[in-house]
């Protein structure tokens, strides 16, 4: 795995290149669902959309379980 990258679009007509680079790279990514990012992201396995800053965190949380305490 080369690494994630988190994404907000500012505004809905957002074209993010640097989402673009990451994907290009291998880096998977996790971007807002607003401007072009809908159509760019299609592959849920490695790219993921999400709705809302609520909707982030859970798949963060997911995707990096904190550590288990001893």
């Amino acid at each position: 795995m080369a690494g994630y990258i988190a994404d907000q679009a500012c505004y809905d007509g957002a074209f993010r290149l640097d989402v673009v680079e990451a994907m290009e790279s291998g880096t998977q990514v996790i971007v807002m669902n607003r401007g072009s990012m809908p159509e760019l992201i299609l592959d849920e396995e490695t790219k993921f959309l999400v709705n809302s800053v609520d909707e982030l965190q859970r798949l963060c949380r997911g995707l990096f379980p904190y550590p288990q305490k001893m």
